[in-house]
C-alpha cells in the first residue's frame, strides 16, 4: 500500500493528534474547535469549523 502524497498539507499538531490543512482552505477559516474524547478504547474526534463568509461545517455557528 502506498502512502498519500501530503506535502500540499500543513501539518499541526493539537494533543497527540496531526491536523493536516491545505492552504487554500485554511485562508478562508475563521474559527476550527476540533473535539477529541476517548472512552475505553473508543476515540471519537469532532471537527466544526467557521469560515469568512458566515458557513459553517459541523454544526452550529461558533461565534452565536
Amino acid at each position: 500500500m502506498n502512502r498519500r502524497d501530503i506535502s500540499a498539507y500543513e501539518s499541526r499538531s493539537l494533543n497527540g493528534v496531526e491536523v493536516l490543512t491545505l492552504p487554500e482552505l485554511s485562508r478562508h477559516v475563521t474559527s476550527l474547535r476540533i473535539d477529541l474524547r476517548t472512552f475505553l478504547f473508543f476515540r471519537n474526534l469532532r471537527a466544526v469549523v467557521e469560515f469568512d463568509n458566515g458557513m459553517v461545517i459541523g454544526r452550529a455557528p461558533l461565534s452565536a
